[in-house]
C-alpha cells in the first residue's frame, strides 16, 4: 500500500499524490508515466537499471608499487581516486549515499533550529516571551511556515521508512516542549 500526500497531483490534478518526484506531487499513474520512458532508456543505454546503483571506476594506470595487478582508480561519478584492483568500484559514494541518509534522518528528527537551548540548560526555565526573544535573536524558525514545512518533510520521511513513527513523534514532542506547548 502506498501512503497519500495531503495534496492532488500535481500532473493530473485528478487522483491524490503519493510520492514526491523532485519537488512535484504525482499520483502513482503520473509517476509511472513520468518514470517509465526514464527507465527505459537507461535499460537501453545500459542493459539494466541496477547500473544507477553502481559506482564504476576507470583505471588511469598501473600501479606496480603497491602490488600485482593494482591500479590508480578515479571515480567516474563523484572523481575520488585510489590505488586499487582493475574493475574496482567506489566506496566513497556508497558511503556518501549512507551519510546522507543518516545526515537527513538527523536534521529531520533533530533540526539545528529546534535545539533552542545551544547548549544552555537555562532555556527550559525562561518564560514564554523570553524563550520566543531567545529564538528570534538567534535565528530559529518556529513562525508557522517553517515549522509546518518541516512537520511535511517529516511525514514524507515516515511514508517512505527514512524514520519511523515514533521517532517522528518524539521530535514532535521535544518541539513542542520547546515551545511552549505542553501537549506537544
Amino acid at each position: 500500500m502506498t501512503a497519500q500526500l495531503d495534496e492532488p497531483c500535481q500532473r493530473c490534478g485528478q487522483r491524490p499524490a503519493v510520492r514526491l518526484i523532485g519537488t512535484v506531487a504525482h499520483c502513482a499513474e503520473c509517476a509511472e508515466a513520468f518514470l517509465a520512458p526514464i527507465r527505459a532508456g537507461v535499460i537501453a543505454k545500459h542493459g539494466s537499471v541496477d547500473v544507477i546503483r553502481r559506482r564504476p571506476a576507470t583505471a588511469t594506470g598501473p600501479r606496480p608499487d603497491h602490488g600485482a595487478g593494482m591500479w590508480d582508480m578515479r571515480c567516474e561519478a563523484c572523481g575520488a581516486g585510489w590505488v586499487g584492483p582493475y574493475g574496482d568500484e567506489c566506496s566513497w559514494c556508497e558511503e556518501r549515499e549512507e551519510r546522507q541518509r543518516r545526515d537527513e534522518r538527523e536534521s529531520l528528527l533533530r533540526p539545528a533550529w529546534l535545539d533552542t537551548s545551544d547548549g544552555d540548560g537555562r532555556y527550559d526555565a525562561l518564560s514564554d516571551v523570553d524563550k520566543a526573544v531567545w529564538n528570534r535573536t538567534r535565528g530559529i524558525a518556529t513562525n508557522s511556515g517553517a515549522v509546518n514545512g518541516w512537520l511535511e518533510r517529516l511525514a514524507r520521511a515516515v511514508a517512505c521508512g527514512l524514520v519511523t513513527e515514533p521517532e517522528a513523534l518524539g521530535a514532535i514532542a521535544q518541539f513542542g516542549r520547546r515551545n511552549g506547548r505542553r501537549d506537544g
